[in-house]
Order: structure tokens, then C-alpha cells, then sequence
């Protein structure tokens, strides 16, 4: 009973997207049936996928074919080309939606060389990357380096001698 729903809830969030596409060659949306043969293209199927297959896909009526992640980088493939999909979190959605997890590096850059983000340092290092700045060998705050910041005082204010 749950995966029926998990997979009505992917197959409408499909056919949204595939509504929002635009086919290059009509002045409409893309059509299930030209989706299915851009989909096996994708692929490498030597037979289009049959308009039907999409419909069955968008209904929730397939079993389990929502979760095949193959599938799943195929479609997200053809939305991309076709204008459907332009964001990373919009792949995720659809991969998570069928119970995978998110694009690896690796899928990214066979999906879309855009998404591969450059990795930035911690907010908070380790010590394992910074060895003696910030922490020290236990894993505590390094007393040095909080003493020595210009924003951090020890000292209890001074009071103003000549308010008296």
C-alpha cells in the first residue's frame, strides 16, 4: 500500500515536470509519446518506450520500475535536455521520490557537468585538518587560540575612574 502511493507521488511529480519540458520541434510541452523515444534514445534501448509505459509511470500503476535508479538518470536526463529540470535539487527530488539516494559525483558529471560544486573548507575544522590552529590533540578548543583573538577577553571590563 505504501509503495502505491510512494509511487503515485513520483509518477505526478514526473508529470509535472515532463509538462514543464519544451518539445524543440512542436510548440508544446513534450508529449508522452516523444518522451518515451527521447527516454530509450537515453538509454540505449534499441525499441521506443511506449507512451502507455509513461502514462502507467505518471499514474503510479508501474511496480517498482519508479525505483530503478537507471531509469530514473535517463528521465532525469531527458528532462534536462528538453528544459525541464535545471537544478541539482530537482534530480534529488525525483531520485528520492523513488526511494534512492541523491546523485553521486560521478552521476552528476555523466548528467550535468554544471552540478559538480566546488567542496568548501568546515565552517568549524577538524583537527585532523588544521593540526594545531583551532583544537588541539583531544579534539578541545585550543585555549591559545581563543586568548589571542582580538574579539575574545578574558578580563572583566575595566571600570572608568573618572565617573567618580
Amino acid at each position: 500500500m505504501i509503495a502505491k502511493v510512494q509511487a503515485q507521488i513520483f509518477g505526478r511529480q514526473l508529470q509535472k515536470f515532463r509538462e514543464a519540458s519544451h518539445d524543440n520541434e512542436r510548440p508544446d510541452k513534450l508529449s508522452r509519446r516523444r518522451f518515451g523515444i527521447e527516454l530509450a534514445k537515453v538509454m540505449g534501448l534499441k525499441y521506443g518506450i511506449t507512451d502507455d509505459v509513461i502514462y502507467n509511470l505518471e499514474a503510479g500503476r508501474t511496480k517498482n520500475m519508479y525505483q530503478d535508479r537507471e531509469l530514473i538518470k535517463g528521465i532525469l536526463k531527458v528532462l534536462l535536455k528538453f528544459g525541464a529540470i535545471s537544478k541539482l535539487e530537482e534530480a534529488n527530488l525525483l531520485l528520492e521520490l523513488g526511494s534512492n539516494s541523491p546523485l553521486t559525483a560521478n552521476e552528476m558529471v555523466e548528467i550535468n557537468n554544471n552540478w559538480i560544486t566546488i567542496q568548501t573548507t568546515p565552517l568549524y575544522p577538524t583537527a585532523q585538518q588544521h593540526p594545531s590552529s583551532l583544537y588541539d590533540s583531544s579534539g578541545y578548543v585550543n585555549r591559545y587560540f581563543e586568548e589571542n583573538r582580538s574579539d575574545y577577553n578574558t578580563q572583566s571590563p575595566k571600570k572608568d575612574s573618572s565617573k567618580n
